[in-house]
């Protein structure tokens, strides 16, 4: 699953994803995360069980991130 959603650059923002998958009881298994330094925007890919995909994706959009899915 990617995600973005516009924030601003700040050691907060990559937590904010984790914080929403703890409060769901979602365990990410793997995290790829391609940040520039400098850059304000950056691609965050979650390995997440098959089973628990669509409940990550229903929380994370409902705080306003927009996602792309991938298999």
């Amino acid at each position: 699953m990617k995600g973005s959603k516009r924030l601003r650059n700040s050691s907060f923002c990559f937590s904010a994803i984790f914080a929403c998958a703890g409060r769901g009881g979602i365990n990410v298994e793997d995290v790829r995360i391609d940040h520039a330094l400098g850059k304000l925007v950056a691609v965050v890919e979650l390995d997440v069980m098959p089973e628990v995909a669509s409940q990550l994706a229903n929380l994370l959009t409902a705080e306003g991130w927009t996602l792309r899915h991938s298999v």
